[in-house]
């Protein structure tokens, strides 16, 4: 999601091509890996800067959740979990 320039229209396209009951599995980075990320890329060297140069966007709980339920996916079938010490998010939207 966070290399995409429209990451909502993806989002519809996503929920129209799930059959129901199938589900989108997403992991992204959260706002607060930003820093950490263009630190490791562009002053350490240790991760692709050029990957970090192509996020759009790094989209917090909130603004997922409002584009998967804006996109079809009804909100109570969106879960969400943080990891990496909340660097990153993991997201399963089920499809009814």
């Amino acid at each position: 999601m966070e290399h995409l320039e429209q990451a909502e229209l993806h989002a519809v396209e996503i929920h129209r091509i799930l059959r129901a009951g199938g589900k989108l599995l997403l992991t992204t980075p959260s706002p607060r890996s930003k820093p950490v990320l263009e630190f490791l890329a562009f002053r350490l060297g240790v991760i692709d800067a050029g990957e970090i140069r192509d996020h759009k966007h790094y989209f917090d709980e909130k603004e997922l959740r409002a584009i998967l339920a804006r996109a079809g996916f009804a909100p109570r079938e969106i879960r969400y979990r943080p990891f990496l010490f909340g660097l990153n998010q993991f997201i399963v939207a089920t499809k009814t």
